[in-house]
């Protein structure tokens, strides 16, 4: 399940963190999850891993020229079929291809929009891994368990965050790091083991009190 927090000053977002609490839109309970010492243990290289690959997803998606064979194309197709339940946005498939990548396999994020003015759209997107040949998909990871926009910011000069509730990982995962850069704006994620900064490309803890 994924949920969205309601908006408020940037700022007091910030302390309230530090503190340990942070308003709820769906829940009685006003404290946020605490950052645990399993948010320290947290393999290194799983969160290296979503950085790397959030960053190649971007990289694909931005790039002017693509990679097109007879494979490529026969997977772009397979993956659009096998991603179920999308939602109402735009889909757009890419391949992503960052170094280590087995080559006996073909990763396709198949990456949803929405119009600027309604926000940027958390999920769902989907990652699909098919076979070398383009013709299997071997496995299908949504981004999230439902359709979700982020508003965009309110008119004004304060700026306001946004808490996400994401259960699907223990940490941020690429797509977090892909939309944060997509949008230049960092995202505040919130796991079982507390919450995050995805900024620049990076995953940082916001450790609390």
């Amino acid at each position: 399940m994924v949920t969205i927090r309601r908006l408020i000053p940037f700022a007091a977002a910030l302390y309230l963190i530090s503190c340990g609490q942070f308003p709820i839109a769906q829940a009685a309970s006003a404290t946020a999850p605490q950052m645990s010492d399993a948010a320290a243990d947290l393999q290194k290289s799983q969160i290296a891993w979503a950085e790397a690959w959030g960053r190649a997803v971007f990289d694909a998606y931005k790039a002017t020229t693509k990679v097109s064979n007879l494979a490529t194309d026969t997977a772009l197709s397979t993956a659009a079929n096998a991603a179920t339940d999308k939602c109402k946005g735009k889909y757009r498939a890419v391949v992503v291809a960052p170094p280590g990548m087995p080559a006996d396999r073909i990763a396709v994020y198949y990456i949803d929009t929405v119009p600027k003015e309604q926000g940027l759209m958390i999920g769902r997107h989907y990652r699909v891994d098919v076979s070398g040949d383009g013709k299997t998909a071997l496995s299908v990871a949504p981004s999230t368990t439902t359709c979700l926009v982020l508003p965009p910011q309110p008119s004004g000069n304060e700026k306001t965050i946004t808490l996400i509730k994401h259960t699907l990982t223990p940490a941020p995962s690429e797509f977090h790091v892909f939309l944060s850069l997509l949008s230049h704006q960092p995202l505040f994620v919130g796991t079982k083991l507390g919450v995050w900064q995805v900024k620049d490309g990076k995953i940082q803890p916001l450790k609390t009190n």
